[in-house]
Protein backbone atom coordinates (compact mmCIF):
# COMPACT_ATOMS: atom_id res chain seq x y z
CA UNK A 1 0.00 0.00 0.00
CA UNK A 2 1.25 3.23 -0.73
CA UNK A 3 0.25 5.16 2.26
CA UNK A 4 1.66 8.73 1.35
CA UNK A 5 -0.07 8.82 -2.04
CA UNK A 6 -3.36 7.94 0.20
CA UNK A 7 -2.58 10.59 2.89
CA UNK A 8 -1.64 13.07 -0.19
CA UNK A 9 -5.04 12.27 -2.46
CA UNK A 10 -6.91 12.41 1.34
CA UNK A 11 -5.96 16.10 2.05
CA UNK A 12 -6.09 16.81 -1.43
CA UNK A 13 -9.86 15.79 -1.23
CA UNK A 14 -10.19 18.24 1.68
CA UNK A 15 -9.81 21.02 -0.61
CA UNK A 16 -12.57 19.52 -3.58
CA UNK A 17 -15.64 21.76 -3.26
CA UNK A 18 -18.38 19.39 -3.06
CA UNK A 19 -20.26 20.92 -6.13
CA UNK A 20 -17.19 19.76 -7.88
CA UNK A 21 -17.31 16.22 -6.27
CA UNK A 22 -19.41 13.60 -7.69
CA UNK A 23 -18.80 9.78 -6.95
CA UNK A 24 -21.05 8.73 -9.28
CA UNK A 25 -18.29 8.86 -12.56
CA UNK A 26 -14.49 9.65 -13.11
CA UNK A 27 -15.18 12.55 -14.61
CA UNK A 28 -18.90 14.23 -15.58
CA UNK A 29 -19.90 17.66 -16.62
CA UNK A 30 -18.36 20.41 -18.61
CA UNK A 31 -15.70 18.41 -20.05
CA UNK A 32 -13.45 20.81 -22.60
CA UNK A 33 -11.53 21.83 -19.45
CA UNK A 34 -9.42 20.39 -17.09
CA UNK A 35 -10.28 20.15 -13.79
CA UNK A 36 -7.40 21.99 -12.46
CA UNK A 37 -8.72 25.10 -13.65
CA UNK A 38 -10.73 27.13 -11.68
CA UNK A 39 -13.02 28.19 -14.48
CA UNK A 40 -13.79 24.75 -14.82
CA UNK A 41 -17.09 22.88 -13.83
CA UNK A 42 -16.64 19.53 -14.88
CA UNK A 43 -17.09 17.10 -11.70
CA UNK A 44 -15.28 14.12 -10.67
CA UNK A 45 -15.05 11.46 -8.18
CA UNK A 46 -12.15 11.12 -5.35
CA UNK A 47 -10.06 8.62 -8.14
CA UNK A 48 -11.04 11.22 -10.77
CA UNK A 49 -9.37 13.76 -8.95
CA UNK A 50 -6.44 11.54 -7.70
CA UNK A 51 -4.94 12.88 -11.58
CA UNK A 52 -5.21 16.71 -10.01
CA UNK A 53 -3.57 15.64 -6.64
CA UNK A 54 -0.78 14.20 -8.73
CA UNK A 55 -0.05 16.32 -11.54
CA UNK A 56 3.59 14.52 -12.33
CA UNK A 57 2.92 10.99 -11.92
CA UNK A 58 1.52 9.22 -15.30
CA UNK A 59 -1.83 9.34 -13.74
CA UNK A 60 -4.14 11.02 -16.47
CA UNK A 61 -7.99 11.18 -17.46
CA UNK A 62 -9.02 10.91 -20.46
CA UNK A 63 -12.15 13.28 -20.98
CA UNK A 64 -12.91 11.45 -24.49
CA UNK A 65 -13.28 7.41 -22.87
CA UNK A 66 -14.57 9.34 -19.05
CA UNK A 67 -11.85 6.84 -17.63
CA UNK A 68 -8.61 7.29 -15.51
CA UNK A 69 -5.47 6.26 -17.20
CA UNK A 70 -1.81 5.19 -15.16
CA UNK A 71 1.32 4.08 -17.36
CA UNK A 72 3.95 2.66 -15.37
CA UNK A 73 6.81 -0.05 -16.90
CA UNK A 74 4.77 -3.00 -16.91
CA UNK A 75 2.27 -1.65 -18.68
CA UNK A 76 -0.99 0.45 -18.97
CA UNK A 77 -3.91 0.55 -16.70
CA UNK A 78 -7.97 1.95 -16.47
CA UNK A 79 -9.68 2.37 -13.80
CA UNK A 80 -9.56 0.72 -11.07
CA UNK A 81 -7.31 -1.44 -12.21
CA UNK A 82 -4.91 1.93 -12.51
CA UNK A 83 -5.85 2.35 -8.80
CA UNK A 84 -4.89 -1.01 -7.86
CA UNK A 85 -1.83 -0.21 -9.14
CA UNK A 86 -1.18 3.07 -8.03
CA UNK A 87 -1.80 3.25 -4.78
CA UNK A 88 -0.54 -0.59 -4.14
CA UNK A 89 -4.05 -1.16 -3.24
CA UNK A 90 -6.23 -5.34 -3.95
CA UNK A 91 -9.21 -5.10 -5.93
CA UNK A 92 -11.60 -4.99 -3.01
CA UNK A 93 -9.51 -2.18 -1.36
CA UNK A 94 -9.86 0.29 -4.26
CA UNK A 95 -13.35 -0.49 -4.87
CA UNK A 96 -14.16 -0.51 -1.47
CA UNK A 97 -12.55 3.51 -1.49
CA UNK A 98 -13.29 4.44 -4.48
CA UNK A 99 -16.62 3.09 -5.97
CA UNK A 100 -19.49 5.45 -5.45
CA UNK A 101 -21.08 4.54 -1.77
CA UNK A 102 -23.62 7.03 -3.22
CA UNK A 103 -24.89 10.13 -4.76
CA UNK A 104 -24.70 12.29 -1.96
CA UNK A 105 -21.49 11.78 -0.46
CA UNK A 106 -18.64 14.00 0.19
CA UNK A 107 -14.55 14.68 -0.68
CA UNK A 108 -14.47 14.93 2.97
CA UNK A 109 -16.43 11.83 3.81
CA UNK A 110 -14.10 9.80 1.67
CA UNK A 111 -10.89 11.62 2.75
CA UNK A 112 -11.77 10.26 5.81
CA UNK A 113 -12.41 7.08 5.07
CA UNK A 114 -9.07 7.20 2.94
CA UNK A 115 -7.21 8.18 6.43
CA UNK A 116 -9.00 5.64 8.21
CA UNK A 117 -7.90 3.05 5.87
CA UNK A 118 -4.42 3.78 6.42
CA UNK A 119 -4.28 3.91 10.05
CA UNK A 120 -6.15 1.06 10.66
CA UNK A 121 -6.68 -1.02 7.88
CA UNK A 122 -10.73 -0.94 7.76
CA UNK A 123 -12.46 -0.40 4.75
CA UNK A 124 -15.88 1.71 4.25
CA UNK A 125 -18.97 -0.30 4.42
Amino acid sequence: MQKQRLLKLADFLMTVKPKRFYMGSFIGGQLNCKLEEKECKATACAFGWATVAFPRSKLKLDPDTYTVLYTNKEGRYEDFEAAEVFFGLTKDQSTSLFLPYDNHTTPKQVAKNIRKFVLTGALPR
